[in-house]
């Protein structure tokens, strides 16, 4: 059925659930798990980026990702892309084409208000974009 999942992380509480519902499923269909993390640039006014997350936290986070679903016997590896805020979406299904993954699982996190309308939802970002596979939404 699938042999390559793309599970996409983040340093939210839902990590932990997404990490679950991969982890089930891949045990179930026998595929290897593939940890990606897409780390958030801001660009700044002058057109530089400004790296918005702590590049040792987010390493730490994709290794105890890896280590978590290895301890499980599941065959998983991992990386870490950059991407300005608005093209996260677009760089995980990027990063789904490029490991030619066979599904993505993400959490689907609401933002309401101001903050929904601002900065959207990176899952209804992957799920409105062009699929290269089908999407499982976690919530």
């Amino acid at each position: 059925m699938y042999e390559k999942i793309l599970v996409a992380v983040d340093d939210s509480p839902e990590r932990e659930t997404v990490l679950k519902q991969a982890a089930e499923l891949a045990k179930v269909v026998g595929a290897a798990v593939h940890i990606l993390h897409i780390q958030t640039i801001d660009t700044g006014l002058l057109g530089s980026g400004v790296v918005e997350e702590d590049s040792g936290a987010v390493h730490d986070l994709v290794a105890s990702s890896i280590k978590e679903l290895a301890a499980q016997g599941i065959t998983t590896d991992g990386e870490i892309r950059e991407a300005v805020r608005p093209d996260i979406a677009r760089a995980v299904l990027s990063a789904a084409t490029d490991r030619k993954a066979e599904l993505i699982v993400i959490g689907a996190r609401r933002h309401g208000g101001l903050t929904g309308l601002v900065l959207g939802s990176v899952a209804d970002g992957v799920s409105h974009g062009t699929l290269p596979c089908p999407v499982l939404l976690v919530p």
